[in-house]
């Protein structure tokens, strides 16, 4: 029995296929931070903190590195898969999603304080610049956060939880980042509460909604 030749409406399907576009994680990653430091220094512009040429230069340097590494690290993680694999790192993403706000609250607690910034504060206006730095925190972690889950939207067919626990981490710590050279609040428990908060909030909040926007 003879195989009956293809139909019109196959062979023209076929002719109109196209190669599929494959993912380019890398240029995913740099355009993801490329657009997150954009909007970071946007945020900038509100300008530097009071107490910055007081601030001993060595804290401020190693604070801020703590803090890029925080943004970065989990992203890295959470975008490029391991060498020879096709998917995100979800186990390692598990691990930096819970490992580095952790991180991030305890060097909080060591946050170097100027002379100007020595000033006492009650607990409603400690509560208020909290609460105001968490939120701008957040803000300025929503775009690297916002991007990055599109670009890995379909893509992931388990582990989207660890991923947008890691993702909503490194873009909070962007947030700390911004707020390390702009909050004067110098006061340790305000740092490890809001801008630490910011990282923890951001990795709860990726938890939560990830898994639901990965599958959009």
């Amino acid at each position: 029995m003879e195989t009956p030749p293809p139909s019109e409406a196959l062979l023209d399907a076929v002719g109109r296929m196209k190669p599929v576009r494959t993912r380019q994680p890398a240029r995913t990653l740099a355009a993801v931070i490329g657009l997150a430091l954009a909007w970071a220094a946007a945020w900038l512009q509100l300008g530097l903190r009071p107490d910055f040429r007081e601030l001993p230069p060595l804290w401020l340097a190693g604070a801020g590195l703590l803090w890029a590494i925080g943004f970065a690290l989990p992203l890295s993680v959470a975008l490029l898969p391991a060498r020879g694999q096709v998917l995100p790192r979800a186990g390692a993403a598990r691990i930096l999603a819970a490992a580095m706000p952790l991180a991030l609250v305890l060097a909080s607690l060591f946050a170097a304080q100027a002379p100007s910034s020595r000033i006492a504060h009650d607990s409603q206006q400690w509560m208020q610049a909290s609460i105001r730095c968490c939120v701008v925190g957040l803000a300025i972690g929503l775009v690297p956060f916002a991007v990055a889950l599109f670009a890995l939207r379909r893509a992931l067919p388990v582990g989207t939880r660890a991923i947008g626990a890691a993702l909503g981490a490194g873009s909070g710590a962007l947030g700390g980042l911004i707020l390390h050279l702009h909050c004067s609040w110098a006061q340790p428990s305000h740092v490890a509460a809001a801008h630490a908060g910011a990282v923890v909030l951001g990795a709860l909040i990726g938890a939560l909604v990830g898994p639901l926007l990965l599958a959009l």
